[in-house]
């Protein structure tokens, strides 16, 4: 029989926490997806080509650290529970990484530039890491009743298609405003802006919101089973293969946009 601290009912302002915390991830990532490429090359002087290989090799770097951090944050156990005190610890840290990485040093070399790029890029997705694993386990924590489940994420959806819509409008006509002719000076500014954003979203999000459900303690399933279990179900593969196709052209286009219309008026 389920507690009743698990079938209550979640809080309003739980569930606009819980939100604003997809704002906050929005404010970093979709800034860093759409702006960063574009920043190495035409602000930092980067190559393009070291550019591209970074943005590939990270992916594999992704892909390790993220199962790695949601095992820890399984593991965690504090006073304010699993997940929240990831928030707290981890989206301040992660902010700052995130104005050191849009800090451009145009007159090194393009040596020094590059391991600045990678050393910075790396904990950048790391720390992004820490911050949107346990967020996103979180919601699962915060009640067992499947209604209010749906209502918390569909407060993050909401909040996040927010944050994306504001980010795409304001962000290219603040740099210019901030950065009074200086595109190294805009980026910095606005790093240093989303990146207060971003903390304080979470932080409000680590206030606001409450773990009230145990998470069980189960049998450790070795990783060659669960491959095998992965390779058998269908659906998961067709919906794997989709998410593939959908980050490429998602990413892809993001990456390209601001590119193309920037030297379509250049040329103009």
């Amino acid at each position: 029989m389920k507690s009743e601290s698990n079938q209550s009912k979640v809080p309003f302002i739980s569930k606009l926490a819980y939100g604003m915390g997809d704002v906050g991830c929005n404010f970093s990532w979709m800034f860093v997806g759409n702006f960063l490429m574009i920043f190495y090359t035409d602000v930092f002087g980067i190559g393009m080509s070291a550019v591209a290989t970074l943005m590939l090799l990270s992916r594999f770097w992704d892909a390790i650290n993220d199962p790695v951090i949601g095992g820890l944050s399984d593991k965690t156990h504090t006073r304010w529970g699993r997940y929240r005190p990831w928030l707290l610890v981890a989206a301040p840290l992660t902010a700052l990484v995130l104005v050191l990485t849009f800090w451009a040093h145009p007159d090194w070399s393009q040596t020094n530039k590059i391991i600045y790029m990678t050393i910075t890029y790396c904990i950048l997705v790391l720390g992004y890491t820490c911050v949107n694993i346990p967020y996103g386990t979180l919601c699962g924590a915060m009640t067992q009743n499947m209604t209010e489940r749906a209502q918390i994420n569909t407060s993050r959806s909401v909040s996040a298609m927010i944050a994306i819509g504001i980010i795409n409008i304001i962000t290219i006509p603040l740099i210019e405003w901030l950065g009074n002719g200086s595109p190294k000076q805009g980026y910095l500014l606005i790093a240093i802006l989303y990146g207060a954003i971003f903390a304080a979203c979470h932080l409000f999000c680590f206030a606001k919101t409450k773990e009230v459900v145990e998470v069980p303690v189960t049998q450790r399933i070795p990783l060659k089973v669960q491959l095998k279990a992965v390779v058998k179900n269908k659906p998961y593969l067709l919906a794997l293969l989709g998410q593939i196709l959908f980050g490429f052209i998602l990413y892809g286009r993001n990456a390209d946009l601001l590119y193309y219309f920037t030297y379509v008026e250049k040329d103009m």
